[in-house]
Formats: C-alpha cells, structure tokens, sequence
C-alpha cells in the first residue's frame, strides 16, 4: 500500500468519526517531515548494517580459502619432530633387514663331519645326508664363521647315477638372512624360472655350467657342473625331498 494510499484511508475513517463536519486545519508538515527523516534513518541502518555483514562474510571467506591453502602446502607423512631420539625407526635409506656382508676368504673357516654337522647346524644339514651315506655321492663340509657365530654351511658335493654324473657347490645360509657372503650376493639377480627359484645355465667346453638360488625352508646358493641338462633339476630334488 502507498503512502497515498495510507493517507486517503486516514481519512476517510476521520471523516466517519467526525460525521463529515470540516476537519480542523491541522498543519502536519512537521509530522511528515519527521517521518521522512526516520525512514531515511531506518535505511541508513539498515545499509550500514548490510555492509557490516557484507565484510563479515568477506573476512570469514578469507579465513577459510587461507586455512584450506595453507592445509594444501602442508607436507604428507612429515617426521614427526617430537618423536624420541631413541625411536626403533632406522636413518633414512638404511634397511632394517640388510644382511651384513663378509668374504669367504676372510671368514673363519672349519671342515667338519656329518655327525658333528648334525649337532652344530640343525635341520640345515639334512638335505646331505644322502649324500654321505650312497655309495655313489660323494660331500665334504665347511663352516664359515663371522661375527663370532656359524653363518654359512659348504658342501662340496659328488654325485654319479647312470648318464649322470655332477660336481656342486652347496652353500646354505645359517644366519635367517643376518650375513651374505660377498662372493654370493649376484645370485638374486638370476632369473626367476617356473619352478619358482631363480637359477641360470651355460652350456661351455660341452658340460652345462649352472648356478641357482633356492629357499625351502632354508636358503641354497648352487653352483654345478655337469654333462646333463637335467642335473640342476636332480640336484634341486635330492636338496629339497
């Protein structure tokens, strides 16, 4: 309703009270003016307050866009800089499973028998026992010692059967991975066969020259020689059976 509209209203309802008499000359200039200037103050408020609100939302906005960017710039997985100077964790590029390498030929050295063998290496030396019992094999041992402990078992293996005839190298790991020899650490870059260990073969002056990395329940090192093809897969058998 406008302002015309409020005023004809007024009176038309002061004419019915007064019973359509003349109205009194009243002079409401003042009143008008006075309700101008109040409602030009109420828009003023309420500008005022448009833009206070305006600049709160600003200012909350800006807040919020500055912690989201500065979480963006934040590095993931940073060290934690209160952890303990104690902590278990290891130096960075170190592995906690990196075996300590050493020579055979530095390494203390100490032939032994099968029956000492039994006692000293455990279940290490079982898969040899063939091996000195038959008539036709033939296996001499070696303990290597580091860090004043055995570390790594050699047999010296021969073995003859029909058309087959070989000579091997047998290392096998009795430290669960804490030592390796230097002179073994290129076996586990052999290639994978689908047998499911890694092993390699040459066939040079018409005998096959093989080597072979294997892990069944222990860890073999093999380096053979042999006239048959097949021998790497006998000798896989006889070690692991």
């Amino acid at each position: 309703m406008s302002e015309m509209e409020k005023d004809e209203k007024i009176e038309r309802a002061f004419e019915r009270y007064t019973g359509g008499g003349d109205l009194p000359q009243v002079d409401l200039s003042a009143a008008k003016a006075a309700l101008t200037e109040a409602r030009t103050e109420e828009r003023r408020r309420a500008e005022k307050r448009r833009k206070v609100w305006t600049l709160a939302v600003s200012a909350a906005a800006c807040l919020l866009f500055a912690v989201a960017l500065a979480f963006l710039l934040l590095p993931f997985g940073a060290p934690d800089l209160e952890a303990p100077s104690g902590s278990d964790h290891p130096p960075a590029g170190e592995s906690p499973s990196a075996p300590e390498h050493f020579s055979l030929l530095s390494a203390t050295a100490e032939s032994a028998g099968y029956s000492e063998l039994e006692s000293r290496c455990g279940s290490a030396v079982l898969p040899f026992r063939r091996f000195s019992a038959a008539q036709n094999a033939s296996a001499q041992y070696t303990v290597y010692r580091a860090g004043g402990e055995d570390v790594l078992l050699s047999a010296e293996l021969g073995y003859w059967n029909g058309m087959t005839k070989l000579k091997a190298t047998v290392y096998v790991d009795l430290s669960a991975g804490k030592y390796l020899a230097e002179e073994l650490e290129d076996y586990a870059d052999l290639p994978m066969s689908r047998d499911g260990y890694r092993y390699e073969a040459e066939y040079i002056g018409g005998e096959y020259v093989s080597r072979a990395l294997l892990t069944r329940g222990e860890t073999y090192y093999v380096s053979m020689i042999s006239h048959n093809a097949d021998a790497l897969g006998l000798l896989v058998k006889l070690l692991t059976e």
